[in-house]
């Protein structure tokens, strides 16, 4: 007869300081690869919400550029800081060159999750009030 596998092995105590000096460590390992990418990706969105909370915008066009450039980037930033943790965390070089590339090639997987959720949101929100305005007519 087959022996049966070993047990699991128990699970490890993480606490918050082991998180932190891990997070300590990858952002250490290659502190200006991360500063480059708020430069580049961070940096845009924030200057441009301090721009439209000075000069709140009035009309359509400018609304939805604004929307559409803000989430473009912030997917960007996504999967370019996604890729130099995972590779920090394993212990990889990071070059700022891959991790663009890796923003670029997760842009459209991260963009169809955003959609599904934003639906799924979406979807329950309407079921929730079309159940609300059938609940207060019925009482009313």
């Amino acid at each position: 007869m087959a022996e049966p596998p070993p047990p699991p092995p128990p699970p490890s105590n993480i606490d918050i300081w082991a998180i932190r000096s891990e997070c300590n460590r990858i952002i250490g390992a290659d502190s200006r690869h991360f500063y480059a990418l708020i430069f580049l990706f961070l940096s845009p969105i924030s200057s441009t919400l301090t721009y439209y909370q000075i000069f709140p915008i009035k009309t359509l066009t400018p609304s939805l550029l604004y929307t559409l450039t803000i989430s473009v980037l912030s997917l960007f930033a996504v999967g370019s800081v996604t890729y130099s943790v995972f590779h920090g965390f394993h212990r990889r070089p990071i070059k700022l060159s891959s991790a663009i590339k890796a923003a670029f090639s997760s842009f459209f997987p991260l963009l169809s999750t955003w959609l599904v959720t934003q639906l799924i949101i979406s979807g329950i929100g309407l079921i929730l009030g079309e159940l609300d305005i059938f609940f207060c007519y019925r009482r009313g």
